[in-house]
């Protein structure tokens, strides 16, 4: 694990962190309060867990030059916490700990637009992976 030395409860922990203490990434995340991500894949792995998302895209044009996002515009459609600043981010850490979730139903009305449903998800990509075989 290595430490943050200013930030006592910040670690950052990589694949060879999580082999050693007998973990995954997703046992990681369940057991997490939060999750502070870009627009990587695992921010909508995390909206299953229906808790707060805080969202950094400050790279995010750099990006969508190279590769196309399925969102149109993913900083203002991705529903989440922007955080630009570290005010942003204090404010995002003084929410958590007061239990507020500024974001709940917008993520929410993602979950249900993308039609994500942990119990589902599977029998839903398998169905739709043999329509699109069968064709």
């Amino acid at each position: 694990v290595m430490k943050i030395t200013e930030l006592s409860n910040i670690a950052i922990l990589d694949d060879k962190c999580l082999e050693e203490m007998n973990t995954t990434l997703y046992e990681l995340l369940a057991d997490s309060q939060a999750l502070i991500t870009d627009y990587s894949s695992v921010y909508y792995d995390y909206l299953l867990n229906k808790k707060p998302i805080g969202v950094t895209l400050e790279d995010a044009d750099e990006f969508s030059r190279k590769w196309k996002f399925y969102i149109k515009d993913i900083k203002k459609e991705l529903p989440g916490e922007k955080l630009q600043n570290v005010e942003d981010l204090l404010e995002f850490i003084e929410d958590i700990k007061n239990d507020v979730d500024r974001s709940y139903e917008k993520r929410m009305a993602l979950v249900e637009r993308f039609g994500i449903k942990e119990e589902l998800s599977s029998p839903l990509i398998w169905n739709y992976l043999k329509d699109r075989l069968k064709r």
